[in-house]
């Protein structure tokens, strides 16, 4: 992404508005250095609703090479201790260790991810992704990102649904008459 580290001579021309027949042509020396970055998605998962307990699930986070450089990255996951996570390649086998192929500047590596709630999650809940690079040298922190995914799980909203607690229904005629009650909990 961006132009290759190496010096380029670039000639700059200025021409006189007055007198356009003068102009002088000088030439800039531009030092393009090894560039390292990386951007991780955020994830939208608004909309949706998660119940804890259930199976794995599976999602996709984009991480980018935005660095001149093939560049390769160590991925962690964080966030609620609630939510089970395993990394995965694109085989759907685990990724150990856990970090991108060489990413190319300006291609993009997706990560797949095995999500599921532990039994009693409920509310807000979020999970991050950081992506750090593997072929920095430079003197300071290694560029790194981290996106991030939120999750709504359990019960949400106002209203509230009661049932006629466990039935069994062995028969179709006559036809069996089940009475839930719906309230709204809305403080208003």
């Amino acid at each position: 992404f961006g132009l290759p580290p190496d010096v380029y001579l670039i000639d700059v021309k200025a021409t006189s508005q007055i007198d356009p027949s003068y102009s002088v042509v000088k030439q800039v020396r531009l030092t393009v250095s090894q560039t390292f970055e990386v951007v991780v998605e955020n994830l939208d998962m608004s909309g949706q609703t998660f119940s804890a307990g259930e199976s794995c699930r599976t999602g996709k986070w984009e991480v980018q090479n935005r660095g001149n450089m093939d560049d390769q990255f160590s991925l962690e996951t964080g966030g609620s201790d609630s939510i089970i996570v395993e990394l995965r390649n694109s085989n759907g086998q685990r990724l150990s260790p856990a970090q991108t192929t060489v990413i190319s500047p300006g291609a993009s590596y997706n990560v797949t991810f095995c999500y599921a709630f532990a039994e009693g999650t409920s509310g807000s809940q979020t999970l991050t992704l950081t992506a750090t690079s593997m072929n920095y040298d430079g003197s300071q922190d290694s560029p790194s990102d981290v996106g991030s995914a939120t999750f709504d799980v359990g019960a949400q909203g106002w209203v509230n649904v009661i049932g006629p607690g466990a039935q069994t229904v062995d028969r179709v005629n006559p036809p069996t008459i089940l009475t839930y009650e719906i309230h709204n909990r809305h403080p208003t």
